[in-house]
């Protein structure tokens, strides 16, 4: 008698909400999505002129830069991929694949903020110049999102169609060292 009872409010409508994702699903798929890039660790900031971007050295020894996403017009669940290239020599320095849920703001509208674009710089190793402060240190570089909020299974029930949900943006920005990372010249301080 207590299964039937256990499945009886189970399978009752009002604690199934398959049909308020599915409305929500159809409003955020009717719309244009759009997205911005900008940046903060735990807050999402737009970029703000001059355009810079810090290398940050990690506490592993690695370097990262930090990029946030804000989204309109998409579902809070979105693959995302980050990329970095150095301009100068067309060389891809961070290439990471993300599939995300992001903070809501709203329907159909969210951030993330944190994202950690990996740099690695091997491809343009010059002698004892290896890491990415001396290789990338002052360099213009591009970072690009694509963002696409419609997967496989979503497509497959015919909710959305994978390849008109893409979205991208990109800005050119200058790398900037992090202070751990900046030398002070000896032979100055000593005179």
């Amino acid at each position: 008698m207590l299964f039937a009872w256990l499945l009886a409010c189970t399978n009752s409508p009002s604690t199934n909400d398959s049909a308020t994702v599915g409305s929500q699903s159809a409003t955020c798929f009717d719309a244009i999505p759009s997205i911005e890039m900008g940046e903060g660790e735990r807050t999402f900031e737009l970029f703000e002129e001059p355009y810079e971007s810090m290398m940050i050295h990690g506490p592993q020894g690695g370097w990262h830069i930090l990029a946030s996403l804000q989204i309109h017009g998409m579902m809070d669940i979105v693959e995302v991929q980050y990329t970095i290239e150095h301009l100068a020599t067309g060389v891809l320095v961070s290439d990471n694949n993300y599939r995300l849920a992001v903070i809501s703001e709203g329907e159909c509208t969210g951030y993330y903020p944190g994202m950690y674009g990996y740099l690695s710089v091997s491809p343009l190793y010059d002698g004892e110049l290896d890491t990415p402060p001396e290789i990338l240190g002052g360099e213009r570089l591009r970072i690009q999102f694509r963002v696409n909020d419609c997967n496989a299974n979503q497509e497959a029930a015919g909710d959305c169609v994978r390849d008109e949900r893409w979205v991208e943006t990109s800005l050119e920005v200058l790398a900037t060292l992090d202070p751990v990372d900046v030398v002070e010249d000896t032979e100055d301080t000593a005179n």
